[in-house]
């Protein structure tokens, strides 16, 4: 009863995916219980190290914010991205209610795949038909609609001199004075002070093994800094940083190496991260449409559902519009 009680507060449906050498197994609870569970069969290599063995397909080859997301039709790279990323993506799950959250729980050596990726009986990516998330444990909390303020805190070690740093915070500092949007920054490297805001948006750099070194840098690798030291007490944390969502089977436990793991064990509640390297373009249009849908009562699940669709329409390619991944509860909004 507990169980049923906790998915009919998710509005949604818990998929759980239990993972073998051969196959995957699927279990699907919604509010009536254990609704049904299915075999699929897995080739290893769909699964294991997804990300580090297509990392050239993930490549985004669009320049600037116009080949991006203005385009009149799919360019030639938009076109092949696409059919690459298609053929390499073939997990099909069952989906018995396609207009509620799906909320993923997966066996670590499933940890690999990226879960904007998994796809529908059909062969269409789930991420684009309803709202998605990924979860990392379950907890009493977790099933209740949050309501949060609308404050957003930004750290931007800009007194680095990083270029591309400076770059994306300008812009986004631009967009807020134009709006007459209040935003609490702190730019300096090693901040005396931390971000509390209920929302905290963090623009920095990532290397390939942040899922297990757990730290973030600027300067070309020359200062390396562990999130904690910045954020506290935050409810949702949007981390422009590449691969931060990005996760790997430990070498020394028996579970999953991921800065997204560790920071939802804090206070936080919902994450939003890319699993690859991120366009400063890309973040760029992802944030502000973050922020003018904060104030429409949407879910945040809901709003990162819309602007993934809203990407996808202005950029066929699944390494663009799928690299924003979202963790955690999808029942938050904004007050």
């Amino acid at each position: 009863d507990r169980l049923k009680e906790f998915v009919k507060n998710l509005n949604g449906e818990i998929i759980i995916l239990l993972t073998t050498s051969e196959y995957m197994y699927q279990i699907i609870i919604d509010d009536n219980g254990i609704n049904s569970m299915f075999e699929i069969k897995l080739d290893e290599e769909e699964i294991y190290d997804w990300i580090n063995k297509n990392s050239t397909i993930l490549e985004v080859k669009d320049r600037n914010e116009y080949e991006l997301f203005e385009l009149v039709k799919p360019s030639k790279n938009q076109i092949e991205s696409k059919n690459e990323i298609d053929n390499k993506t073939q997990i099909r799950l069952n989906i018995t209610n396609s207009s509620k959250n799906i909320n993923i729980f997966r066996s670590f050596n499933n940890s690999f795949f990226p879960h904007n990726f998994y796809k529908d009986e059909i062969g269409d990516f789930l991420s684009l038909k309803q709202p998605l998330t990924l979860n990392f444990s379950i907890d009493e909390s977790y099933s209740k609609d949050l309501n949060i303020s609308n404050n957003i805190g930004l750290w931007a070690p800009c007194e680095s001199n990083d270029y591309t740093i400076n770059m994306l915070y300008s812009r986004i500092e631009g967009f807020h004075e134009k709006n007459k949007i209040k935003l609490n920054s702190i730019t300096s490297v090693l901040p005396t002070e931390k971000l509390l805001n209920d929302i905290a948006v963090v623009i920095t750099h990532g290397s390939s093994n942040i899922d297990e070194t757990n730290k973030v840098y600027f300067v070309e690798d020359d200062l390396q800094i562990e999130l904690t030291n910045i954020l506290k007490g935050n409810k949702v944390i949007i981390l422009f940083v590449c691969h931060s969502g990005k996760q790997s089977l430990s070498d020394y436990s028996y579970g999953v190496d991921s800065i997204i793991k560790n920071l939802l064990k804090n206070q936080t509640k919902a994450i939003i991260a890319p699993c690859w390297p991120l366009s400063i373009d890309i973040a760029f249009f992802y944030y502000k449409m973050f922020v003018e849908k904060l104030y429409q009562n949407l879910s945040l699940g809901d709003i990162h559902f819309q602007i993934m669709k809203e990407m996808s329409e202005r950029n066929i390619n699944p390494a663009v519009w799928g690299n924003l991944h979202y963790y955690g509860n999808p029942n938050i909004y904004v007050e």
